[in-house]
């Protein structure tokens, strides 16, 4: 029998036929495969195996061979040198200014990453298997990273009316901070905020979260001194205030000893939004005759309560005392038992996210596109003009949010509201607004801008009766039913400013911000009280200040055709047109474009400029001009950093190459 028919019928011949067939099928797969490999996306491929990665983890950490420490090693220093590049990014409108991680120990550097992401302890754990797998003596779990303590926070949560509450202190807070710091001021003023937070969209669960901030320590975080969670605001103010006031009381007297050294302590000020104004003072709101904190000025009802008139008698911490307001006082709060705490012109309401930028001026710009102020509603067309001149304005870095179109200004948030306020809205809308409106307008923008910076301090006086006769023609310019107590509550801001420093200085910015976070620390909808309490309780184990060197200024960093300087914290220069133009001390505008050192600067020279306005007073007080962005100096000039007083926003006019420079309020130097 030939070989042939032996294989037959033993079915070996069709066995090798059909792996011939199998191979030759393969490689006709390999070669259209080949073909079209460039348009598949591996994205669909990985997000099957992402499905899986997690449970086969430990299998793989099993079966893989170990990798080499100092391989490892030197991977994480390139990861590192990637993120800690102190590069201006041209592609990110953002200047980096997160912590360097240099000089930090390994087990410090991963506690750092899960604190600052707010990484699961899954992800932790995760991470942790694959250091310890590379030979690397890290902690075994993330709650040894972490250092937690089981069970604290349920220990330190009490029960009170309504709720929840949880009193973490403000010396634990302060002497938590100088743990690793020198307190160089022997004086801490603290500002508090108190303002409710809802948690979720789907239930009433909510925080009042007792915050404050040191007013001689400007780069120290706000700090949290005590929580309520509940699906109500407190319902008892006493349970609710009174730990405060007694530790306040007790830091006032004696002061806090901090590595050895007495350092006094007062309340500065407390500063809230106006319902919760109301609220901890126990009064009645803004909607009642008698609701003005601040002075007597009676309600007047149209279809709102308004309060239309100046310059009514002024309240007075005595009267309040004695109960002379019966019809504006509504309960007893625990505030009155503070020490040197006067309780009118200590809670403030010259806010200026809530009651200017989230207030007035936002009111302001609704009622023009709407016209629900009783005046011409802009056209669309003049709408689209005004979107388009926006869109064309290169703001600075430092300017971290962009300006949405005009038709979604009721969206907007505060910064979005205050970036059109300070720097472009007196621009884009002189073409748009009836004159009397437009210089309406000049007398809060002239104001607010006076009342942002101690540059302008002596003129602050100046802002305040720009701020009386805004509110005394703004029922001229529009009608007095929509006086509401926004607009008459600016009559009394400079009495604060004058008392308390700049608008910026006695702002919730940086306590909205701070509320932002403490929400972000919530990874469900369960015991949302001992989750931030437990997330707070972790970054407060942490500290890098001591591990990470100060950041120097003025520092020089060049990224291909790119130079970057930085001159100090939120002040950039850069040879780009939108992060290019600086002021100098004797009033000359410059172009940056090349850099000798890092302390003189080379620019050329606007040679033609004049007022931008003339109306309610010459735009040379704010240091605001106009120029023509083709009258540059032919050579550069050298200019000492030390020259410079403030960087400007650059806002083009609808006139060719006409450019209105508006200092940039938080690089005003004296």
């Amino acid at each position: 029998m030939s070989g042939i028919k032996r294989a037959r019928e033993s079915g070996n011949l069709y066995r090798r036929a059909n792996k011939h067939m199998k191979l030759d099928t393969m490689e006709k797969d390999a070669q259209d495969s080949s073909s079209i490999k460039t348009v598949l996306n591996p994205e669909h491929f990985l997000h099957d195996e992402y499905e899986s990665i997690e449970a086969d983890l430990e299998q793989t950490l099993e079966s893989d061979k170990p990798m080499q420490s100092e391989a490892f090693q030197e991977e994480i220093a390139d990861v590192q040198d990637y993120f800690i590049d102190d590069d201006f990014d041209d592609d990110d409108d953002e200047p980096e200014n997160f912590k360097s991680a240099e000089n930090i120990p390994i087990i410090d550097g991963i506690r750092y990453w899960a604190l600052s992401t707010n990484a699961t302890y899954r992800s932790i754990n995760m991470i942790l298997k694959l250091f310890k797998r590379s030979n690397v003596r890290v902690p075994a779990t993330a709650k040894t990273l972490l250092k937690i303590e089981r069970n604290q926070s349920v220990n330190k949560i009490t029960e009170i009316s309504g709720g929840h509450f949880w009193y973490n202190g403000f010396k634990k807070c302060l002497l938590n901070y100088f743990r690793d710091a020198e307190c160089s001021s022997s004086l801490l003023s603290l500002t508090v905020s108190i303002d409710g937070l809802p948690l979720h969209n789907n239930s009433n669960m909510q925080f009042w979260p007792i915050l404050f901030k040191v007013h001689e320590l400007p780069q120290a975080p706000v700090m949290t001194a005590a929580i309520f969670c509940g699906t109500k605001k407190p319902q008892n103010i006493d349970e609710y205030l009174n730990p405060m006031v007694e530790e306040l009381n007790e830091l006032i007297k004696n002061g806090l000893t901090i590595h050895g050294s007495r350092v006094k302590v007062k309340l500065r000020a407390i500063v809230a939004d106006t319902p919760a104004r109301a609220f901890i003072k126990g009064v009645i709101g803004h909607n009642g005759y008698e609701g003005c904190l601040k002075c007597t000025a009676p309600g007047k009802f149209y279809k709102s309560m308004t309060f239309p008139g100046l310059h009514a008698p002024k309240r007075t911490d005595k009267a309040f005392r004695s109960n002379a307001y019966s019809n504006h006082c509504k309960a007893v709060t625990p505030l009155l038992k503070l020490d040197e705490f006067d309780i009118i012109e200590d809670i403030i309401v010259a806010d200026k996210l809530h009651l200017i930028d989230l207030g007035v001026h936002k009111r302001l710009v609704l009622g023009w596109r709407n016209g629900s102020l009783g005046r011409k509603r802009l056209t669309d067309v003049q709408i689209d003009q005004i979107c388009a001149a926006l869109q064309q304005i290169p703001l600075p870095s430092e300017i971290h949010r962009k300006i949405r179109p005009l038709k979604y200004a009721h969206y907007w948030k505060g910064s979005e509201s205050a970036t059109f306020l300070n720097y472009v809205g007196f621009v884009v809308l002189k073409p748009h607004l009836p004159d009397d409106v437009y210089k309406h307008y000049m007398l809060l923008f002239c104001a607010v801008t006076l009342l942002s910076s101690n540059v302008y301090k002596d003129k602050w006086q100046l802002a305040g009766q720009l701020l009386d006769k805004f509110v005394a023609d703004y029922g001229k310019v529009y009608h007095e039913k929509y006086i509401g107590s926004n607009v008459h509550n600016l009559q009394h801001v400079y009495e604060e400013v004058q008392k308390l420093g700049p608008l910026p200085s006695i702002s919730t910015y940086p306590f909205e911000n701070h509320l932002y976070h403490l929400k972000k620390l919530l990874r469900s909808g369960w015991k949302e009280l001992q989750q931030a309490i437990n997330r707070l309780t972790e970054l407060d184990e942490f500290h890098v200040a001591k591990k990470t060197p100060k950041t120097r200024f003025p520092r020089v960093s060049k990224r291909g055709n790119t130079i970057t300087v930085f001159i100090h914290e939120d002040f950039v220069m850069q040879n780009t047109f939108k992060n290019s133009w600086f002021l100098t001390k004797d009033d000359r505008i410059f172009k940056f474009e090349d850099v000798n050192d890092a302390n003189n600067l080379s620019g050329r020279e606007v040679k033609l400029k004049g007022l931008a306005f003339d109306d309610p007073f010459e735009s040379s007080v704010l240091n605001i001009s106009k120029g023509c962005s083709t009258t540059l100096t032919k050579s550069c000039k050298d200019v000492s950093i030390e020259h410079i007083k403030c960087k400007l926003v650059a806002v083009p006019t609808s006139k060719k190459n006409e450019i209105i420079f508006v200092p940039l309020l938080h690089t005003l130097e004296e």
